[in-house]
């Protein structure tokens, strides 16, 4: 009986050797966050404002048209289009409507065709330039991308999360899927916001609490081990799943699928540089 009576022992105390451990993991994961606050220069209040080309990343990976006048928005990175870019468009309604409002820019001399090629003019640089431009043609790519990954998410029969930005909540997002396609991520029209959800995965993977391999971001056994914790979900507000028919397109909000399965070989190939180069810029 003692023997028995000693090996009870033994499993509590190991029990609350563990237990101890996700403890303070779960107070060192928070307080990373609040270190990282701290360590981050005071920025001054912002006099100049944003402009199209600090709305849009560099190699316009996020750019869809939309069919509406905001699609000058292109040119905000690269003086040319090329007319096949508006021919491969596969909506014909979008198509329709972008051929439409081609025409009248070449027409208000906002471009000029050249060689199979559109070109912005003088003209059309100063008019996307416009503040009002600037905030409308993001509310428009960011309504396209919406749009865009709804219909993905439909076809997969998933569901979709907000995220906010912020490094403890964020993390909940792994209370109800075991991934995170980090493709959602960077492929979002919001860049300031893309960019910190990877930077604050960056941190996840540093604090062990998640793996990322091949642009997909999996949740580790300490990582869950936290999110069961009493003190993580007290300091922590969830995200709720939303249902397709919960999420308004038009939104600012910034969506993301919930994984439910591996992806395939073929799709995390066709994303490991592209993450690789986000993670580590």
């Amino acid at each position: 009986m003692s023997d028995e009576i000693q090996q009870v022992e033994n499993a509590g105390q190991e029990f609350i050797g563990v237990y101890a451990d996700t403890f303070k993991f779960v107070h060192s994961f928070m307080a990373e966050m609040r270190e990282f606050k701290d360590s981050l220069p005071q920025r001054q209040p912002k006099i100049q404002k944003d402009t199209l080309s600090e709305m849009l990343d560099s190699g316009m990976t996020s750019f869809k048209f939309t069919g509406k006048d905001t699609d000058l928005c292109y040119f905000a990175k690269s003086e040319r289009m090329p007319i096949t870019a508006i021919a491969n468009i596969e909506d014909e309604n979008i198509k329709k409507s972008v051929m439409e409002s081609i025409d009248r820019f070449v027409k208000n001399d906002y471009l000029e065709i050249r060689n199979d090629s559109l070109y912005i003019t003088a003209k059309g640089k100063k008019y996307i330039q416009d503040d009002f431009f600037i905030r409308q043609a993001q509310a428009d790519q960011i309504e396209m991308h919406n749009n865009v990954l709804l219909k993905s998410a439909e076809r997969e029969n998933l569901q979709v999360i907000a995220f906010t930005g912020n490094y403890v909540t964020d993390f909940t997002y792994f209370d109800y899927s075991d991934k995170l396609d980090l493709n959602d991520v960077i492929s979002h029209p919001n860049k300031k916001l893309s960019n910190q959800i990877l930077d604050n995965v960056e941190l996840w993977q540093k604090k062990k609490a998640v793996t990322v391999e091949n642009g997909i971001a999996t949740v580790t056994s300490d990582g869950k081990a936290m999110l069961s914790m009493p003190e993580f979900k007290k300091a922590t507000s969830h995200l709720n799943p939303r249902t397709l028919s919960e999420v308004n397109t038009r939104s600012s909000q910034f969506f993301v699928k919930l994984q439910s399965a591996v992806q395939t070989q073929a799709q995390q190939n066709v994303l490991k540089n592209t993450v690789t180069k986000a993670i580590k810029r």
